[in-house]
């Protein structure tokens, strides 16, 4: 598999762009998007790294994303910018504990599961630079959590012991219902344990955690809502490039996977968020977005979120 350039480097993009260049407020956060993919690129550079992003993903798609992430933060330049450079480089991180052979051995990875901020020291000037990044953010200990989470799913994916992916699959659960509410952790114990691990591809507390507000549970829910359209986007990518540990043996029911979005349904209405027109907004593009990828039943679930949210509006 070739690794995405700014020429695409051979993937096709998969995504509807939801961005109105009419719609003045997506032209700034599209400017500022913009700008700070070029600001990670040349930092990059300037520490002597490569400066690709993703391996599966293409840049059209990746703007696409740190566009829909970047929503929330409209009024605020400072989170748009902090929040694009952080869908760069967790898409360079998740690429990086995905083949293992970056490290001499997946097992340093495991080894500090339980230490985010030594994993990223694991990989080098790359490593530090995103670490520099999260020690910015208004939360930096969720943000944290978020890349902890993603190197949970690297050991889903290399881990050939059945008792051990077990024991992982155990730990992501201890480490992602720390600080839930309760009733959400019930619901999500609904969920089997391999299709709640997919929401290491998702980890939203990574972007909340650099808004002037977090709440915990409420990153979560929006963790279950985008779980869907990414895994169905550029799936068969990223099973070729052996980032999905069910590509031979397991694959998500359909019913775990819009179960993610009732629940998120269910208890979004419990929740107070001073951005919920915004977010609304972001599902709204986020549907528009990832319309070609997604079965019919997953988007359904998605249309009816969409308009209890309006409701709120």
């Amino acid at each position: 598999m070739k690794r995405s350039t700014g020429k695409s480097g051979g993937l096709k993009s998969k995504l509807i762009s939801p961005i109105d260049s009419g719609n003045g407020e997506h032209r700034k956060i599209t400017q500022f998007v913009d700008n700070a993919r070029k600001q990670v690129e040349q930092e990059l550079r300037e520490k002597e790294e490569e400066s690709h992003i993703s391996h599966v993903h293409t840049y059209s798609d990746l703007r696409i994303q740190a566009f829909l992430l970047s929503i929330p933060s409209l009024q605020f330049p400072l989170e748009i910018l902090l929040k694009t450079k952080l869908v760069y480089l967790s898409h360079r991180f998740d690429d990086s504990v995905d083949q293992p052979r970056i490290l001499q051995t997946v097992q340093e990875v495991i080894a500090y599961k339980d230490d985010p901020k030594q994993l990223l020291h694991l990989f080098g000037n790359v490593g530090k630079y995103i670490a520099s990044g999260i020690e910015t953010c208004p939360f930096p200990e969720a943000v944290y959590l978020g890349f902890q989470r993603i190197a949970y799913g690297s050991m889903f994916i290399n881990t050939g012991i059945e008792r051990d992916l077990e024991a992982f699959l155990e730990e992501y659960k201890r480490i992602s219902f720390n600080g839930l509410d309760r009733d959400v952790q019930s619901s999500l114990e609904t969920i089997s344990p391999l299709s709640y691990a997919l929401t290491s591809k998702t980890v939203q507390e990574i972007w909340f955690g650099c808004e002037t507000a977090y709440n915990r549970t409420l990153a979560e829910l929006w963790t279950l809502l985008f779980t869907p359209g990414v895994l169905f986007h550029d799936i068969d990518e990223e099973k070729e490039a052996g980032e999905l540990y069910y590509s031979h043996e397991y694959t998500p029911p359909i019913r775990d996977i819009n179960k993610m979005i009732e629940i998120a349904e269910a208890f979004l209405p419990n929740y107070e968020d001073s951005r919920i027109k915004q977010r609304h907004h972001q599902l709204q593009c986020f549907i528009k977005a990832f319309r070609p990828v997604l079965p019919d039943s997953t988007y359904r679930a998605y249309e009816n979120l969409e308009q209890q949210l309006q409701k709120r509006v």
